[in-house]
């Protein structure tokens, strides 16, 4: 028994022993890190500094803070922030580092972010024309103008027209970046400046002149490009349901004239296609009337003899009872065929009689008549 006590108090001591070192090296530690009470002066806020605010003797403040609690960067001298904005929102009591400052004249360098090939044009608003206050930094908006009736001008009647649709707003009033610590929701802007393209930056510039500017905000990720006509007194004073008539008649015309177009070519085709039919028919009917066979009657008194000529030379010979009789070609029936008028009849001649009886006319003879 005694042995085990000896040796659990000697294992007691040792712990004990490990436990002190260990002690005694953390409190070197800290006497190493500073002397207890030694402190520095700091700049800190004095109370929320939003961004892009310059700070001044009324929002900073100098602070003694534990040397040993001062984080790397602070601002120790009054020089050091003179001059001086906020890059993103600062808290009170947060002390002042120099990375979260931007000099003033760097504030003013907006050229930086504008894009190769881009322009940055202002627009002067109010609380109407600039979207009721509601448009912020890389916000997307739509840009419209009014246009009184000017006929010097071109413009031939008081309307609304859509110029630029989806452009983002690089800036309004001085503040070209959004910050999401940002204690107000909107910005009073006097005026916004947009991001366009050379060939835009004309359009926005002249519509400046003529008339008068309005931003609509639209939703970020809309990118559709809507096909706007404009407006004009017609459609607000016209009867109807509120349609945008201008656009529905210019549809309207450009799908007549299109059908026009299309019912014309379909008549052009019809009436080439009836012409062609109808000169085939034509040949057709003059090619069966020169196959006809021609028809001869021969009037032999009371009896009448038909005989039928055709194209080969054949010829029938129908008698009165109807009955056709193939006969062979005749050189001498072309000729008998040629005159159209029957030959002269001879006059009825009388026979003088002794015993004075009555004279009988002579027997006329054959009549032809050529037909087809």
């Amino acid at each position: 028994m005694r042995s085990k006590s000896i040796v659990l108090l000697a294992l007691a001591l040792g712990c004990g022993l490990v436990a002190s070192i260990g002690i005694s090296q953390v409190m070197e530690r800290r006497n190493n890190s500073g002397t207890p009470g030694e402190t520095e002066a700091i700049i800190v806020a004095l109370n929320d500094i939003n961004s892009n605010e310059t700070l001044t003797a009324a929002n900073v403040k100098i602070e003694e803070w534990p040397k040993s609690k001062v984080p790397q960067g602070a601002i120790t001298k009054v020089e050091d922030y003179e001059g001086k904005r906020a890059r993103q929102k600062i808290y009170l009591g947060e002390p002042i580092i120099a990375a979260k400052l931007i000099d003033t004249d760097a504030i003013h360098q907006a050229s930086i972010g504008i894009p190769k090939g881009y322009r940055v044009v202002a627009v002067r608003v109010d609380a109407v024309s600039g979207g009721g206050s509601l448009i912020l930094p890389d916000d997307r908006v739509d840009v419209l103008v009014f246009l009184n009736k000017n006929p010097s001008h071109g413009i031939l009647e008081t309307q609304t027209k859509t110029i630029l649709q989806d452009v983002k707003v690089f800036a309004v009033d001085t503040a070209f970046q959004r910050n999401p610590d940002q204690d107000e929701p909107t910005i009073a802007a006097k005026t916004i400046s947009l991001l366009v393209t050379p060939e835009q930056a004309e359009k926005v510039t002249l519509a400046t002149e003529l008339g008068a500017i309005r931003l609509v905000l639209r939703n970020g990720d809309d990118n559709q490009v809507s096909d706007a006509g404009g407006a004009d007194s017609a459609d607000i004073l016209g009867i109807g349901s509120g349609a945008n008539r201008a656009a529905e008649k210019r549809k309207a015309v450009a799908s007549s004239q299109i059908s026009t177009a299309a019912s014309g070519m379909a008549s052009a085709t019809k009436n080439l296609l009836d012409f062609i039919r109808e000169h085939q028919q034509t040949k057709a009917t003059v090619a069966k009337q020169d196959d006809a066979p021609w028809k001869m009657m021969v009037l032999k008194g009371s009896a009448i003899e038909v005989a039928e000529i055709n194209s080969e030379g054949l010829s029938t010979v129908v008698g009165p009872t109807g009955n056709a009789q193939p006969q062979a070609p005749a050189q001498a029936e072309p000729q008998q065929a040629a005159p159209e008028e029957p030959p002269p009849t001879e006059e009825p001649t009388t026979t003088p009689t002794t015993d004075d009886t009555e004279t009988k006319p002579a027997p006329a003879g054959p009549r032809i008549s050529l037909t087809r």
